[in-house]
């Protein structure tokens, strides 16, 4: 009878055992199936980007370290200004909120904006942050389309409609269209003590970075931009474009050539070298760009600079196309950069005459003192 009980007791635990696995296998499952909707009513709904597998994941780690993103680190006031430029990635950006004290948890604040798809909509500009907010509200702060602040990049070798083309995005609170009249007759906006009476403000506007007030005004934004290049114009500059026969507006005519002639920066010196030997001799510069940049838009290659110029492009009569007239151009024709600044001001010395590109698609050219010489540099 003993063991007849004891069997009986071990096939009760059994199925008690079994019971309970069930009832832990139940709670397991009904767990892991609602994780994603406690996560979306913690969190809000998931990134549609994601697949089940990514939903599941990103989900059970919010939810179960939710207490991490939804309460501030630090409980005295404290304030952080983050600027994101375009084209920072999330982990740039949550370095540089995690070095601040703000975050319980980078990589966790990482999966939140991956998991809610706010990674894509994080806007370039300053944004100020408190010590009050939580993980989740820094991160819709990122994504506030309105900072008060914006960061425009402008790039070198750029003609101003390629600078308009970007204002829309900018969050600048003045058109292209606006920006492009404005351009075209700066009257009152240069320096003429300075610049002398250019005809626009190509190549005035200085290239890099700019953090400017979202409601700043045309005037001040194209002030600024002006006054940023000016500053690239140091006295022992200015004394050296001087030695070279130039004004400091010559100086930049020249530099615009020269940037978008060159495509490594070491060149430019030399190329500046080429432009400066012909002006000393009367001989025309015949550069690419002048005629691109007379020939306007190219509706065909959807760009500004045509490539390869062809026959037609060549006979433009305007005073840019320097393959017709001899001298400068009466204009920049592009924002040049600073080294392309200093490449006209500090050139090399050097006895060529002509250059064309290499053969072995480095960018780099070839230099001649001779056309014979030029010619045999010609690509087989």
């Amino acid at each position: 009878m003993k063991k007849h009980t004891h069997k009986q007791f071990s096939t009760a635990a059994l199925l008690l055992l079994a019971a309970a696995l069930c009832l832990v296998m139940a709670a397991i499952t009904w767990v892991g199936l609602t994780i994603p909707d406690r996560a979306a009513a913690s969190f809000g709904p998931a990134s549609p980007a994601l697949n089940n597998f990514q939903l599941y994941s990103y989900a059970f780690r919010l939810e179960f370290q939710k207490e991490k993103l939804l309460s501030p680190v630090i409980t005295e006031q404290r304030e952080l200004k983050v600027t994101v430029k375009e084209g920072d990635s999330i982990q740039v950006i949550a370095d540089t909120i995690d070095q601040s004290g703000l975050l319980a948890d980078r990589d966790l604040f990482i999966d939140y904006l991956v998991y809610s798809g706010l990674d894509t909509r994080i806007q370039a500009g300053n944004h100020t942050l408190t010590s009050q907010m939580n993980a989740v509200e820094i991160a819709q702060e990122l994504i506030d389309p309105t900072p008060d602040e914006v960061i425009f990049g402008l790039l070198a070798g750029w003609r101003v409609e390629e600078i308009a083309a970007l204002i829309p995005a900018s969050g600048l609170n003045f058109s292209s269209e606006d920006f492009l009249e404005r351009v075209q007759n700066p009257s009152g906006l240069v320096d003429t003590d300075f610049w002398g009476s250019p005809l626009t403000l190509e190549g005035l506007l200085a290239s890099g970075e700019f953090t400017v007030g979202r409601d700043t005004s045309l005037e001040n934004f194209l002030l600024q931009l002006e006054n940023r290049q000016m500053l690239n114009f140091t006295p022992d500059l200015i004394a050296r474009l001087a030695e070279q026969g130039l004004t400091p507006y010559e100086g930049l005519i020249l530099a615009s050539i020269v940037e978008r002639e060159a495509v490594v920066d070491e060149e430019k010196p030399m190329i500046a070298s080429v432009f400066l030997n012909r002006l000393a001799i009367g001989m025309r510069l015949d550069s690419d760009p002048t005629v691109q940049y007379a020939a306007g838009y190219n509706a065909i290659q959807a760009t500004w600079w045509s490539n390869p110029i062809s026959w037609e492009q060549l006979q433009i009569d305007s005073p840019y196309n320097t393959y017709i007239y001899s001298g400068l151009p009466p204009g920049p024709i592009c924002t040049p950069s600073l080294k392309a600044i200093e490449a006209v001001a500090f050139p090399d010395e050097s006895p060529y005459y002509y250059f064309r590109a290499a053969c072995d698609g480095s960018g780099k050219h070839l230099f001649a003192v001779t056309y014979e010489e030029h010619l045999l540099n010609d690509c087989p």
